[in-house]
């Protein structure tokens, strides 16, 4: 109880003081901008998930992952060197492609020596190389199914079959706002995901682009005639 009220006397004393120092037109922006969008954000609701929809895109990613990887080697049980016998432990016959190891092994057999095996170094190989265009489509892929599958599901959708993201009304150093947990500012372009967010009943769904809407904020916040051509 002594914290609280400690903490809300240091800020009443933050606010007298920050009052002392502000005049009208340091609260515009505030005023006429993040005030009347403040509300609506307290606004938006959850967006529908079909669920069953995502679902199969991320098992369609998932096998189309796994075709490739059995082009250049497969996982199978080890072998006990004192029974013979087949362990519980598996291991891989062939190169197993989320291994940067034995990726850049591959790649040094094939005559290209690489520092790493990020996409920086492996995209410029791609019209030269089967191996390095199969790699990086692995790669999306299995990230796909993995990041947006069943856990996505688990970790963000509600019972009600929504989505309630966290938005951050100026999450990015620009003033835009941002979205988190999970980001839906942010889904995959290809592959059909976006499609599966579905608008309640009575509504649809929109693009809207803010083309360069920094600049315009500013020419109308500052009213300079050049900026405002």
């Amino acid at each position: 109880v002594e914290y609280a009220c400690k903490d809300t006397i240091a800020t009443h004393q933050l606010f007298q003081h920050q009052r002392s120092i502000i005049d009208a037109d340091d609260l515009k922006i505030w005023k006429e901008i993040e005030l009347p969008f403040l509300w609506t954000l307290l606004s938006i609701g959850g967006i529908t998930l079909d669920q069953e929809k995502w679902l199969a895109i991320a098992k369609d990613n998932g096998e189309k992952a796994d075709a490739i990887q059995a082009k250049y080697g497969k996982e199978v049980p080890k072998i006990s060197e004192k029974t013979g016998k087949p362990l519980k432990a598996m291991t891989y016959e062939g190169i197993n492609l989320a291994s940067p190891k034995q990726v850049k092994e591959e790649f040094a057999r094939q005559g290209y020596e690489l520092e790493g095996t990020g996409e920086e170094f492996v995209s410029g190989l791609v019209e030269k190389s089967e191996f390095a265009k199969d790699l990086l489509d692995f790669r999306t892929l299995s990230k796909r199914a993995g990041t947006y599958g069943e856990s996505y599901i688990a970790d963000h959708v509600e019972a009600d079959g929504k989505i309630y993201t966290d938005y951050f009304q100026i999450g990015a150093i620009t003033g835009r706002m941002s979205s988190r947990s999970p980001n839906l500012q942010n889904q995959p372009r290809e592959g059909g995901y976006r499609d599966c967010y579905v608008a309640g009943d009575g509504n649809e769904l929109v693009i809207a682009d803010c083309v360069a809407q920094e600049p315009k904020f500013a020419a109308y916040i500052c009213q300079d005639e050049g900026l405002i051509d």
